[in-house]
This record gives structure tokens, C-alpha cells and sequence, in this order.
């Protein structure tokens, strides 16, 4: 078994600790499974549920049949949703100069001329292809995992250079820092507007604790670097349905009641539904898939979440 943090199995099935054992309680299989929750993740779930509004809070624990999601009866999209899950790069940050450019520089530094295209080809290729480990298996991960996975990538991507240990480490540090990432124009609005309108948001992203020092360096995503929940915290990377659940937990909502939004069709929008959440793709490039609800930015999912739930049948608000 491999551990998510220095806690491991133990500390775990500590039920004194409140978080430990609420997530136990929601996600047995966390435990008998490959991988388990880091501490990090666990106390970025405590932190999380405190600070929400007692408006969208559920009671758990629910019960989710992952082999029957895709049949689950759900009301509308917008209907009584209670929290929001946004993704992070291609969604909200984006990295600027470009992968290509950046892989084409380490290169360069080291005496190698390369084609940009090429470049972005095949990090397309072997991005895409290498979402298995070795030890893990499938969608399993953690900040190892994440390492080794980094280190193929750059080999493959940038096979013929004199250092490559050299450039895997340059092009590890730079994706690492705030300033080698912007944040699109509309979100710094669009979160603003979900804010103010008193929407639960959780970035939800297949990253590393790198992003933490992205998020907190970033003035438009101010306020939620402490509430990220990166998959290799959790121990899965989307689409397995237990990344989003852990989303959910940190949330306080069960799955049927939240919403997930994203630029890719499959981790954004498809993934969730499966797990039993919603899904909605953020498309800025209106490339939208035929069948798929999408956004053109932030501040109109803002809108029409708002105004579908002024409209939507009346609820007891307590408090």
C-alpha cells in the first residue's frame, strides 16, 4: 500500500480526529485501496468545510454507487446546486510563455535547436499517453508519482539533449513559480461574481503541491490557494471518481449537487457525470462539443447559476 502522506494507514484509522474520520466514514475505499489521502488534502477538507455558509451545507455521509452513476436520475443542470468545481490549467490559469516555448528554451540553453511545433506535438503525445505508473496503475498518483511522471515527459518530449537531468529540473522550477503563469481576463470577475453571490467554489486540478505556490502567487485567485485539491494529494488524478469525491467532501455537498466546470470535455464534464456529479465545459474558443453544456467565460456561468437559483422552487434557509 502506498501512503498519500507520512500518516499513513494508522494515523488513518485514527477516529479521534474528526476530518480522518468523516472521510472514513464517506470513503471507506480510500483505505483498502492503493492509495490514501494526504494529510494535506485531509486538513484542506477540515479547513474547507468550516468556512462555508451554512446555506449550502448537506448532511453526509451519502452513498455513491460508482457502477451506477451513469444511470443516477438527476434534476437539471442548474437545479439546487450547491457547490461549484472549477478546474485549474486550460480553466483559470494558463502558462505563459507557452509549454512549447518554454521545452524549446531549455533546449536551446544546451546547444539543441529544436521546432517549436514539433515540440508542442509531442508534448501533446506523451502528455496524453502517460497517465499510467508503473507502481501505481491507473489515474493512481501522488508527489512521487507526479516527479517520475514529469521526468518521462521531458525525456520524451526533449530526447536528444546533452543534460537532460538538467533541463528536467529547470523546466520543473519554472512551471513551479507564480510569475511563469497568467490568469485569464475573465476570472478574476467571474470569481469575484461567484464570491459575492455566495457559491462554494474548489479549484480541482491533476497537479502537484507545486500548484499551491502558483494559486498564492496569483492576485486573481486570491482566497483560494488554501482550498485546492490536487490530485496528487488525494491519490487520483481525474477522471477516477474519487478525485471528484474528495472535491464533494471538501464542499460539503454530496455529488448530485455539484457542479463541475472545465475546458476538457472528458476530465471536465464526462469524468464527473460518471461519478454522479454535474459537469459543464468552459469553452472560450467556442469549440464545444455537439451534446456538452458549455460556457464562454466565468462571469456568464456566474450569471445563470445566480439566476437559476432565484428562480428555482423556494428552500428553508436556516441561520
Amino acid at each position: 500500500m502506498v501512503e498519500g502522506g507520512r500518516h499513513g494507514l494508522r494515523s488513518l484509522r485514527n477516529r479521534r480526529n474528526p476530518p480522518i474520520a468523516r472521510f472514513l466514514e464517506i470513503f471507506p475505499g480510500f483505505v483498502t485501496g492503493k492509495v490514501l489521502p494526504s494529510r494535506r488534502f485531509l486538513a484542506t477538507m477540515a479547513r474547507g468545510r468550516s468556512e462555508e455558509s451554512s446555506r449550502f451545507r448537506r448532511s453526509w455521509p451519502i452513498e455513491v454507487d460508482e457502477d451506477a452513476a451513469t444511470t443516477m436520475t438527476r434534476p437539471k443542470l442548474w437545479d439546487d446546486v450547491d457547490g461549484i468545481i472549477l478546474d485549474a490549467v486550460g480553466t483559470l490559469i494558463d502558462p505563459v510563455p507557452s509549454v512549447a516555448q518554454v521545452y524549446a528554451s531549455a533546449a536551446i540553453r544546451q546547444g539543441l535547436v529544436v521546432e517549436l511545433g514539433e515540440v508542442k506535438a509531442r508534448f501533446g503525445q506523451y502528455f496524453r499517453n502517460d497517465e499510467v505508473d508503473d507502481q501505481l496503475g491507473p489515474m493512481a498518483t501522488d508527489e512521487a508519482t507526479e516527479f517520475r511522471r514529469w521526468r518521462r515527459i521531458v525525456g520524451n518530449v526533449l530526447p536528444d539533449l546533452p543534460d537532460p537531468e538538467r533541463a528536467f529540473d529547470e523546466l520543473w522550477d519554472h512551471f513551479g513559480r507564480p510569475e511563469a503563469w497568467r490568469c485569464f481576463p475573465d476570472v478574476s470577475s467571474g470569481l469575484r461574481a461567484l464570491r459575492d453571490a455566495g457559491w462554494p467554489v474548489r479549484i480541482a486540478s491533476n497537479f502537484d503541491g507545486r500548484l499551491r505556490d502558483v494559486a498564492g502567487g496569483l492576485a486573481d485567485l486570491d482566497g483560494f490557494a488554501e482550498v485546492l485539491i490536487i490530485s496528487s494529494e488525494v491519490g487520483y488524478r481525474k477522471p477516477h471518481p474519487k478525485f471528484y469525491h474528495a472535491a464533494c467532501l471538501s464542499l460539503g455537498s454530496p455529488p448530485d449537487r455539484v457542479l463541475c466546470v472545465g475546458d476538457d470535455p472528458e476530465n471536465d464534464v464526462l469524468g464527473p457525470e460518471r461519478a454522479g456529479l454535474r459537469g459543464a465545459l468552459l469553452d472560450r474558443e467556442g469549440r464545444c462539443p455537439l451534446g456538452l453544456t458549455s460556457f464562454p467565460d466565468l462571469p456568464s456561468l456566474a450569471r445563470t447559476l445566480t439566476e437559476a437559483r432565484r428562480s428555482f422552487s423556494p428552500r428553508v434557509i436556516l441561520g
